[in-house]
C-alpha cells in the first residue's frame, strides 16, 4: 500500500486568500479615528447656539483682558455700544487708552443680527440702565473690574451677562437679572 504524503498540485494560479489582515483593520481604525478627532469640534460648533458662542466669546475676552490688566500692570477698558450692538478692547498706553489692533480677537467685535444688547447696568452709586449710547468698563491693575449687568435678548428671551469686580467671576444667567448679589 502507497500513501501520497505531498498535497495535490493543482494546475493553474493559486486562489486568492479572502479576510483582511490585522495591519489593515489597524489602519482603517486609525484613519477612522483622527477623522474623529478633526471632525468633531467643528460638528460640535455648528450645533451650538448663536447665543453660546457669542457669550462664552464676551466672557473669555473679558477673562483675557483682565489677565491682561494683572499680567502687564496696565489698565484696561472695555467700551459695549449699546446702539451700534458692538464691545471693544482698549489698552491704556502712555496715559491714553488705544484700541486693540493686535491680535484679531480684541479688535471691535458686532454681535451677530439674532442679539442683542438690550441695556447694561453698572452697580455702584448710580445703578441704572443705559441705554443707546456707548458705555465703558474699566479694568484697573490689579484686576479689578467695574461691575456690571449686561442684559440682552435672543428674539424675546432674555439673558444677563453678570461680571463682579472684585472676583472677576463673570457668568451668564438666564432672564432679565437686576441684581448682583447671588441668589441661591
Amino acid at each position: 500500500m502507497f500513501f501520497r504524503t505531498e498535497p495535490r498540485r493543482r494546475n493553474g494560479p493559486r486562489p486568492a486568500l479572502s479576510g483582511v489582515t490585522l495591519l489593515e483593520l489597524m489602519l482603517v481604525l486609525g484613519l477612522l479615528t483622527l477623522l474623529l478627532v478633526l471632525v468633531t469640534p467643528t460638528f460640535l460648533n455648528m450645533l451650538q447656539g448663536e447665543r453660546e458662542r457669542e457669550t462664552t466669546r464676551l466672557t473669555r475676552m473679558l477673562r483675557v483682558v483682565r489677565n491682561e490688566a494683572v499680567l502687564t500692570g496696565r489698565r484696561q477698558r472695555v467700551w459695549f455700544d449699546l446702539k451700534a450692538n458692538a464691545y471693544e478692547f482698549e489698552q491704556e498706553v502712555d496715559g491714553f487708552f488705544e484700541v486693540y489692533e493686535r491680535p484679531r480677537m480684541m479688535r471691535p467685535h458686532p454681535l451677530p443680527e439674532g442679539l442683542r444688547m438690550v441695556d447694561l447696568m453698572t452697580v455702584g452709586e448710580n445703578s441704572e440702565r443705559i441705554r443707546d449710547r456707548r458705555v465703558p468698563i474699566l479694568i484697573d491693575h490689579s484686576g479689578y473690574m467695574d461691575p456690571f449687568l449686561l442684559h440682552l435678548h435672543q428674539g424675546t428671551e432674555p439673558f444677563t451677562v453678570r461680571a463682579d469686580g472684585l472676583s472677576g467671576r463673570i457668568e451668564v444667567l438666564s432672564g432679565d437679572v437686576t441684581e448682583m448679589r447671588e441668589t441661591r
